[in-house]
This record gives C-alpha cells, structure tokens and sequence, in this order.
C-alpha cells in the first residue's frame, strides 16, 4: 500500500477531512468551561462543580487540541523530509509566526493594557489583579512563555487561555528540529511521552501542594514551580499526536487496521464520552490517557475511507477554520452575554436567562471571531504560502479525495486557510 499525496507544482498538497470540524468541536467544550467558571467569579449559581463534566471538559478540550496539533504537524514535516530530504525550519517559523503571533499579540495587549481600564469588562477581584507583578507578566507573555504567568499567578482576565499558545510555541520550537535530525522517530516520540511522564511525576512526590508555598524552602519553591510548568506542558500529548502520524505515514497496517475497525471506533467514542460525563480523571497521566483515545478518533475521521463518523459539513470546516479565532476572543464574547443575561435575572438562575447568557455568548464569539478571521488574521496568512514546501488545504476536486480515501489539513491547531485559488500553508 502506498502513500498517497496530492501534488500541486512545487508543492505536495494534503488535505485530511473532518479535522476542522474536530477542531471546532474542542474550542466548543472550552467555551461551555469558561461560561460556569465566570459565572462562579461573579458569585453566580453554577455548573462548575455540580456536573463533572463541565469541570474537566476545559481542559480535555486543550488536550484534544495538543494531540491535533502533535499529529498534524508532524505529519507534515515528516512528509516535507520525505519530498526534499530535510525540513526547512526557517520557513516553518516564518509560517508560525505568520499565524499565531498576529492575533496573540492583538489580545495579549487588550487584555493587559485595555480591558482592564474598562467597567464593562471588569470581573471581581480578578481585574484588580492583573497590574500585581505587572512588568513580570508583560516580560513573559511578551517572550511567548504565558503559561509561566498562569503558573505563577492568578487568573488573567481574557488573556489566561493564552497559556496553551505558549506551550504550542515552545512545541514549535522543538519539533522540526526533531523530525529534521531524527532518524528513529518512533523511538524518539516515545522517549519524549514517557520522559516527560516520568519528570512530572517525580517532581510531584516532591513537591509542595499547599495552597501558600511562600514559608517553604527555596528548594521546595523550585521543585514546585517546576512542576506546575511540567504538568502543564503537555507536549507528551503532542507526542502521542506525532505517534498516530507516524503510523500513517508509514502506512503501518499492523497497527492501523485495528485502529480503523468498527468496532474500536464505536468503542472508542463511547468510552471518551462515558469518561468525560462522569468526570474520569485518572491520577497524573490523565491527558496522556485521554490522548491516546483522542489519536484514535483523529487517525479514523483523517484517514479510514470506512470511518462511521463524518464531520465534512461546510458550516462545521468553517468554524473549524475560525477556531483559534474563537479560542482567543470567546471570553470577550462571554462579558457580553453575562451582562444582558443579569439584565434580565441578576442571578442567571433560570431556564431563559441561561439561554440568553449561552446563545448571546456564542453568536458574539463568532461574529467577533469571523470579523478578526477576515479582515485581521489574513492580512497576514495570505502571505504564507510564500513559505510552504509542503501544501495543505482543501482540494479542488472533492471527488479526487473520495477517490483516494486520504489527505489532510496540516494547519496546526488551529484550521487551516484557502485564499481564492491558492491553498495557504503550514
């Protein structure tokens, strides 16, 4: 069995369906987290703690993105090797920062240095927090390192998801330099789960868990910060991404046969969606364990011409494509439907209110998102095809996909883009 591609001029168009639909699925879950965890910053009657699922779907939904992206990109790289014999690095910087910096800086710098100058969008005692230790906090969001904000201080008011864009980053970093020098990749990959398991856990014995470290030793305050980052990572997850990519890419039918069996999808799905509705968490290798169901599911929707579950709808690859968009705008979107929801019952404690408060939160979410999408984000993505050696987007015959029963769109976390007739790339 070959592999197979798409070709276009210079470059090797790929396109895997369903993935967008996927993506907008995760950013969905999120959404619904941060709608009862506001409500809990402004002394609201929530969900948060009562459902299990409302608890950890936030999180899940960042993992789902984590293992996407792991698979996505590695995919890519390991196919641009293949074609030209390397990885060119500096174009794949180049087409990152084209993506994500743009709009990351945009929200970074409203939610540090706007918002919180405005009634509207203030939150209890989380606002007043944000000036604490600010020359800090700008210092690190600026060098892309969010997540260590999130490690060492409170909640940051619309900017706090911004934690997972840093750890994306920091993969970025990494990884074509990985798959550049590697010869033994599934070695590689497996060193890194295991590894960074492994670190997380010893720095958990001996860490310090205590809500206030500040008597500790200085030791202890080390070892704990160092695991805060560690388990915030995540990159074990990206691995498990890179894993699945592997796998396909190779074409490894031993293991991929059963992983496209009906059954092990049916199983599958249910198995995640029983665990996440009773909140299964298992102790310190949760997002690996979750990952490894989610490389399942990712692997049947991108590449299994037999899969039982299709997300190929044109409104779904739509938002799918706005995602990081509605990612990074969601919790403005979420003041707007608070306010009006309070409007009409102060609480939001009934049926109506809590209607208004979601639907208003979602259509702000994609509005404002669209609008950032269009006419913010692809001043800047029209300009990355300029930098591809490997394309990624949908094709222009639809039935050339079926036909083949593979492809991809290799776009990161984050959707991938089509500019008029030219596919923009990773």
């Amino acid at each position: 069995m070959r592999k197979q591609t798409y070709m276009s001029g210079r470059a090797t168009k790929i396109f895997f369906p369903s993935l967008n639909g996927l993506r907008f699925i995760a950013a969905f879950v999120v959404i619904i987290h941060h709608l009862e965890q506001i409500k809990l910053f402004f002394g609201l009657p929530s969900l948060f703690f009562k459902w299990h699922f409302i608890k950890i779907v936030g999180e899940l939904g960042v993992t789902l993105f984590f293992t996407l992206s792991g698979f996505l990109i590695t995919y890519l790289l390991l196919a641009e090797k293949e074609r030209f014999g390397t990885v060119f690095v500096k174009e794949f910087y180049i087409r990152r920062v084209l993506r994500i910096w743009p709009l990351y800086y945009l929200i970074v710098i409203l939610g540090l240095f706007v918002f919180p100058h405005i009634p509207f969008f203030h939150i209890p005692q989380y606002t007043e927090g944000v000036h604490y230790k600010f020359g800090t906090k700008v210092f690190f969001y600026a060098i892309l390192f969010p997540n260590i904000v999130s490690n060492l201080y409170a909640y940051m008011p619309f900017i706090a998801q911004t934690w997972s864009i840093g750890i994306e980053e920091q993969f970025y970093l990494m990884w074509p330099w990985i798959v550049k020098w590697s010869k033994r990749y599934l070695a590689v990959l497996l060193t890194i789960v295991f590894g960074l398991i492994l670190i997380t856990n010893t720095l958990y014995f001996f860490a310090d868990h205590s809500a206030d470290i500040s008597q500790a030793s200085a030791k202890t305050k080390i070892v704990t910060l160092a695991y805060k980052f560690f388990s915030l990572l995540r990159i074990s997850c990206m691995a498990i991404g890179g894993i699945g990519a592997y796998f396909l890419f190779n074409l490894n039918m031993s293991v991929l046969r059963p992983l496209f069996l009906p059954l092990t999808q049916i199983l599958t799905l249910i198995t995640v969606v029983l665990m996440m509705l009773l909140g299964v968490e298992i102790p310190r290798v949760n997002h690996e364990f979750y990952s490894l169901f989610f490389i399942v599911l990712i692997l049947n929707l991108a590449a299994n011409p037999k899969s039982l579950f299709n997300l190929e709808f044109k409104w779904l690859d739509y938002l799918g494509k706005i995602s990081y968009s509605v990612y990074m705008w969601h919790g403005v979107a979420i003041m707007f439907g608070l306010h009006v929801a309070r409007w009409l019952n102060p609480n939001i404690d009934d049926f109506l209110s809590n209607v208004v408060y979601y639907g208003l939160t979602f259509v702000v979410t994609f509005m404002l998102s669209a609008a950032s999408y269009e006419w913010f984000e692809m001043q800047f993505l029209k300009f990355k095809h300029l930098f591809a050696k490997v394309q990624s987007g949908n094709l222009d015959k639809k039935s050339e996909h079926k036909k083949q029963g593979m492809g991809q769109n290799t776009e990161g976390v984050f959707g991938q883009q089509n500019i008029g007739k030219h596919s923009v790339t990773n």
